[in-house]
């Protein structure tokens, strides 16, 4: 018994060890991502905009919004927001993806 339980540790060490050196998984992504991403945020803007649609373009866009996390930044009067839920998924993945200067608000100050 005692052989088992230690052949059982010895596993168990090892699938820890696989786990905490695997790769995180990557979601699989259209090639086209960023302009259906560009789309749909102009189709976002142009409802918001519109008054007709404005109320369902804004619980759309909460729906995909589960919390907003304000913290005092590094500066004093700084803050830091984190986005968490679907919509801060997608801007956290634009984030991390090579600068293209000629998608919409590229580098403009205020834009999400």
């Amino acid at each position: 018994m005692k052989a088992a339980l230690d052949g059982l540790e010895a596993r168990k060490a090892e699938l820890t060890e696989l786990l905490a050196t695997a790769p995180q998984d990557m979601p699989d992504l259209l090639p086209s991502i960023s302009a259906v991403y560009a789309r749909k945020v102009e189709q976002l803007a142009a409802a918001l905009n519109c008054p007709e649609d404005r109320q369902a373009a804004a619980q759309a866009l909460r729906g995909l919004i589960e919390k907003i996390v304000l913290t005092p930044g590094v500066r004093r009067g700084e803050m830091e927001a984190t986005l968490y839920g679907k919509l801060g998924t997608i801007l956290n993945w634009t984030d991390r993806q090579p600068s293209n200067k000629n998608t919409p608000g590229a580098g403009l100050a205020g834009v999400f």
